[in-house]
């Protein structure tokens, strides 16, 4: 009976390593989001980021753009398509919006949203085969194991095999949605946890985000080295600056991206009223529709970092 258990678990451990394999070769081989959107040649301008680039930025806004933005996305995704955009094109983009907001960055907390992280694999692989808190924890390998054999259905391979646009309409209105209350709720009870107030201060967003703010600088550095124009992009949030201080984020896009940054400055956008809302941070699309407008009426709005920290 001994023999057959220890025979069983033998068995049993081989076929998890293989199937686990299997797993990460088939992930790894798969073609990625951006490798099934080319950009055409009349492309020089790229949106990159998250979900609130797919709800409120389409390509009509400026003629010429390509919204390449995932849900999900962190900057580690948006340097890898930045890289395939600019290295695997015959005409390069000469100017890159990035949808790096202050909730864009707090959503990847270094040690708890691995998940999350996951759940962007396709376009992340490489970046968190190199990501030492990763595999520092015995949690975060328990999840990425869960993850790869079990948790990666075919839905995220559907998820991203490309959007038209990078834009997804999106008709609903439901403010109090739970799920980004509880987002907001939770980057509030992390900051004080660190200092008694709540605070997002530049220390703390330095303290606990160094994923994201690491490929931050990558793309600003790329951007420098490629002749690119970075444009970070703060898209409109809800009443969010009531609850949320974004003090130590601006000043940490200056003291990290560099005084001369480009920042269009959109959170406080104004819109009739709460309906042109998905949620607390998302348009509908009533609201990208009037946001859009307002910006080809009026043109994008920028600033230097150095002014935009001052605020």
């Amino acid at each position: 009976m001994k023999r057959f258990l220890k025979l069983f678990c033998l068995f049993l451990l081989f076929f998890i390593l293989t199937i686990g394999c299997i797993r990460m070769t088939w992930i790894l081989l798969t073609p990625s989001f951006m490798e099934r959107n080319v950009l055409d040649k009349d492309i020089h301008t790229i949106v990159l980021g998250g979900s609130v680039g797919m709800s409120d930025w389409n390509d009509s806004i400026i003629p010429g753009s390509k919204n390449l933005c995932a849900s999900a996305m962190t900057f580690g995704g948006a340097l890898n398509n930045l890289k395939w955009a600019t290295e695997y094109n015959e005409h390069k983009p000469d100017t890159v919006i990035l949808t790096a907001g202050l909730l864009s960055l707090v959503y990847f907390y270094d040690e708890v949203d691995m998940r999350m992280v996951l759940l962007n694999w396709s376009e992340e692989k490489r970046n968190l085969l190199t990501y030492p808190v990763f595999f520092d924890n015995y949690k975060h390998l328990k999840d990425y194991w869960e993850y790869i054999l079990v948790s990666f259905p075919y839905k995220y391979f559907d998820a991203y095999k490309g959007i038209e646009g990078g834009y997804v309409p999106d008709d609903g209105n439901e403010i109090n949605n739970p799920i980004a209350l509880n987002h907001i709720n939770l980057v509030i009870e992390r900051a004080k946890e660190y200092d008694g107030q709540g605070l997002l201060s530049e220390e703390y967003l330095k303290t606990h985000f160094t994923y994201q703010l690491n490929n931050l600088r990558k793309i600003k550095e790329y951007c420098d080295a490629h002749q690119q124009t970075l444009i970070i992009l703060n898209t409109p949030l809800y009443k969010i600056q009531d609850m949320v201080s974004d003090k130590g984020y601006r000043q940490l896009i200056c003291s990290e991206l560099g005084d001369s940054t480009l920042v269009a400055e959109y959170t406080r956008f104004e819109v009739p009223d709460s309906t042109y809302y998905r949620d607390l941070e998302h348009l509908n699309t009533k609201g990208a529709l009037y946001f859009g407008e307002h910006i080809v009426r009026d043109g994008l709005q920028l600033q230097y970092a150095i002014d935009y920290c001052k605020n």
